[in-house]
């Protein structure tokens, strides 16, 4: 697969990304602007059984706050959300209507240059496929160096980022697949979580 260089692969997804959640999209349809044509319960759901305690939980990709907002409502802990999307709509979305009393801690950049200066974190949700192989290696390390003692970083995919990398489940990108994880995939989410001890 040619990803390009980053500038071009973090530039090609940030057209595709826009046109997708946004295109006629007039911000009513908090879902669409998440990337779903409906409200993905069993995804959420899924996600949100990988919480185990109260803490700050950062969604690199976080669209316009959706699936932080489901996982503070029904995870049964006390979340504080943080997060980084590179769609200033999304962003003004998650700002204006789905977390105002936390719009400080949600940006608009990209997930590379996130300076993690809130941190740690106790909950990391990403999918991997959103950062460049060539940056992956130093920004997973960025991660494990930001996730707090006894926290986790949730790494996640979707069958149709699946099937185009030709992975039977998100552990087996490269850069992670050493890493010690536990594979937790529901029907329609591939999921490994990494503990830090």
């Amino acid at each position: 697969m040619d990803y390009g260089t980053s500038k071009q692969y973090y530039s090609k997804n940030k057209e595709y990304f826009s046109k997708e959640y946004w295109r006629d999209n007039n911000g009513a349809d908090l879902v669409r602007a998440n990337g779903f044509r409906e409200y993905p319960i069993f995804v959420y759901t899924a996600l949100c059984q990988q919480i185990h305690k109260d803490g700050k939980i950062l969604d690199l990709g976080c669209g316009n706050g959706l699936m932080l907002k489901h996982l503070m409502q029904y995870s049964g802990y006390k979340l504080i959300p943080y997060g980084i999307e590179f769609l200033k709509d999304s962003i003004k979305q998650a700002k204006e209507i789905l977390h105002p009393q936390y719009k400080n801690n949600l940006i608009v950049g990209n997930i590379i240059d996130y300076s993690f200066g809130k941190g740690p974190f106790d909950f990391i949700f990403l999918s991997p496929h959103h950062i460049h192989p060539l940056d992956r290696k130093d920004f997973l390390k960025k991660l494990k160096k930001n996730c707090a003692q006894d926290g986790k970083i949730i790494f996640y995919a979707h069958s149709d980022v699946l099937k185009g990398h030709q992975y039977n489940w998100v552990g087996e990108f490269p850069e992670i697949k050493n890493w010690k994880l536990a594979r937790k995939d529901s029907p329609q989410i591939s999921i490994a979580v990494w503990e830090k001890y």
